[in-house]
């Protein structure tokens, strides 16, 4: 033991800078979840977007890509498992199924983090599933007009015109009154009925006759026919997901939701449409303002802090013993972010959350693959400008060459991304670029994030693997 125990390293001056390059980057603070180690300079490379928010990092929103097996999936678990320890909470919507374990490969980490199983969907419904009412009182008013049209768009594949757009907010207001005469809260087939059976006062209103409203929605009428089915009809593609009544057993307080969305078909209108259901539904419910002790804000004094002006904050909260209000930071994961950033619709609808995430405490993380997935429309674009932290797995020549173009990186970076081995990616965080930062697994970590088992032996698994 004596004759192989390391022995000291003496350094002087001149040493220590051979040691640590003048030109490695600086490193991001002490503050944040370990990620692993800086290869060019040896430290340990710590992140948090939280942390360095305002010192060179504008926002918090991350998209993290590469080909497969390269380690996208292991880095985004274990950072959002060891961000959970620093007090987040995190969201996933899990779109990767492992086939071995007949579930998303996000439901291990959910359930060892929580002990709850993950928010299942499935069309046509099945034991265990969930179902979101795009009606639902809990989305206000206005987002519940904006979420029905664009379900509705997203079904005809096109967007409304002038009458139609003014035919539907008819309805979904008549859809109301009529499901609250009945003491139940509607549903998407009385926005359906409700285009079909317009009111004469409210055709007159518009300065329209009865038949003239009835032309105007009746084509999105039959859009949510098709989505949603009917007691004749069960082959909608929304029928079990969206078309009943609100049935998720969802805990906001947990430190990790998952949302397995594995059984949907990828790609498909039902996918595009889940997405941004679910995401509307997170904005109103699970957004709300908390402060990190779990109270809210009306629960926390008011204290002046300039008497001219009248200006204020809010300060400690006597019942909890809190000194002041601080928003509870949280973490939306995507997996497979290309039917979201691919979308224009969907992409618009989620600008929200990418340009008020600083004032929501929110950080989003797109997982991709490539960013040919992803089209060149001003929506995608748009979102990708918000994402401060880029994370690049490596790629081969062509992909390389076109994500450097598409993001302004510098030109030698496309090489670098090739030559990247598993475990290893290049970190753009705000303007500064890290070119090797090594991602490290801890061995209680190994068996929630490796997800190739299927394409793997049990002798040769990775922890570096995604």
């Amino acid at each position: 033991m004596h004759e192989t125990v390391r022995r000291p390293l003496y350094t002087e001056t001149t040493t220590s800078q051979a040691l640590y390059l003048p030109i490695a980057p600086p490193t991001l603070g002490t503050a944040g979840a370990i990620i692993g180690r800086e290869l060019y300079s040896g430290k340990a490379f710590i992140y948090c977007p939280f942390s360095a928010f305002g010192d060179g990092l504008p926002g918090g929103n991350m998209i993290v890509m590469g080909d497969t097996g390269r380690g996208k999936s292991a880095l985004t678990k274990t950072y959002a498992a060891r961000q959970i320890r620093l007090g987040r909470q995190v969201v996933v919507l899990d779109t990767k199924e492992q086939k071995e374990r007949e579930e998303g490969e996000w439901a291990a980490l959910g359930r060892s983090l929580t002990g709850k199983a993950p928010v299942k969907f499935a069309p046509g419904g099945s034991r265990g599933a969930s179902c979101i009412n795009p009606m639902d009182p809990a989305i206000a008013g206005k987002r519940q007009v904006e979420l029905v049209r664009t379900i509705v768009e997203l079904g005809l594949g096109k967007a409304l015109d002038e009458f139609a757009g003014s035919a539907l907010r008819i309805a979904i207001r008549r859809a109301h009154q009529r499901a609250g005469e009945l003491g139940r809260t509607p549903v998407l087939a009385d926005v359906s009925a409700a285009l079909r059976s317009p009111e004469e006062s409210d055709a007159t209103a518009k300065k329209r006759t009865r038949d003239e409203l009835l032309g105007d929605g009746l084509e999105a009428s039959y859009v949510l026919d098709r989505l949603c089915g009917s007691e004749q009809d069960a082959t909608g593609d929304l029928t079990g997901m969206l078309d009943g009544p609100t049935s998720l057993g969802v805990d906001l307080d947990a430190d990790m939701i998952v949302f397995d969305l594995t059984k949907v078909p990828s790609g498909g209108v039902a996918m595009t449409i889940l997405v941004a259901v679910i995401s509307v539904f997170l904005e109103e419910v699970w957004l709300r303002p908390l402060c990190e002790c779990g109270t809210e804000p009306g629960q926390h004094n008011r204290v002046v802090v300039d008497a001219n002006s009248g200006a204020w904050e809010l300060g400690p909260n006597p019942g909890s013993g809190c000194r002041r209000y601080t928003q509870r930071k949280r973490i939306l994961v995507c997996e497979e972010a290309w039917h979201i950033l691919g979308t224009p619709q969907l992409a618009s609808l989620l600008e929200k959350f990418l340009k008020f995430a600083r004032g929501y405490g929110l950080s989003c993380i797109f997982i991709v693959h490539h960013l040919s997935d992803i089209d060149d429309s001003p929506e995608t674009q748009a979102a990708l400008k918000m994402a401060d932290t880029i994370v690049i797995y490596s790629q081969k020549k062509a992909e390389a060459e076109a994500t450097v173009a598409r993001l302004g990186l510098p030109s030698w970076t496309a090489e670098h991304i090739m030559r990247l081995r598993r475990g290893i990616a290049l970190w753009k965080v705000g303007e500064v670029i890290y070119p090797g930062v090594q991602h490290l697994l801890v061995e209680a970590e190994q068996h929630l994030c490796f997800s190739s088992g299927s394409m793997s032996d049990l002798t040769s698994t990775s922890p570096d693997a995604e």
